[in-house]
This record gives structure tokens, sequence and C-alpha cells, in this order.
């Protein structure tokens, strides 16, 4: 179970552009949330698919196949 928790917490730290070492307000600023569309939020899923899980999908924004594929191998990734 904390397994699973770092890995949410690192994905998150991943969105949003944190840096080991750097204090927080000297990192540069994330996109607010609100000003996040669901095709910017696709892209960023896209790309964690891609550079944790090796998809190798194109970072397009849509939600198609081959994306709702990456994602669930993913998930099932996480529960082993």
């Amino acid at each position: 179970m904390s397994n699973l928790v770092n890995e949410e917490l690192e994905t998150m730290k991943y969105l949003f552009g944190y840096q080991k070492g750097k204090v927080i307000s000297e990192q540069e600023k994330a996109v607010a949330p609100s000003t996040l569309t669901a095709p910017d939020v696709i892209k960023k899923i896209q790309t964690i698919l891609n550079t944790k899980y090796g998809a190798k999908l194109n970072i397009d924004g849509k939600w198609g196949n081959l994306t709702q594929s990456a994602f669930q191998s993913a998930i099932n990734q996480l529960k082993k």
C-alpha cells in the first residue's frame, strides 16, 4: 500500500515539475489547475506513460484506444 502512495506522490511531483533540492518558491511556477484543459492533462498523462512505462504514444492530447491500453497496462503494473 505504501508503495502505491509513494508512486502517486512521485507522479504528482512529476506533473507539477518538482525539482529535488530546490526550495519550492524557487522552482518554476506550475500551471494552475484551473487553467489546464482536458487535452493538457491528457498530454501530461501520455508523457508519463511514455517516460515511466515505455508506451511510445504520440503526445496529441487525445484519449484514444492506444492511450487507454497504455493506461490500463500501467495500472496493471502498479497492482503487481
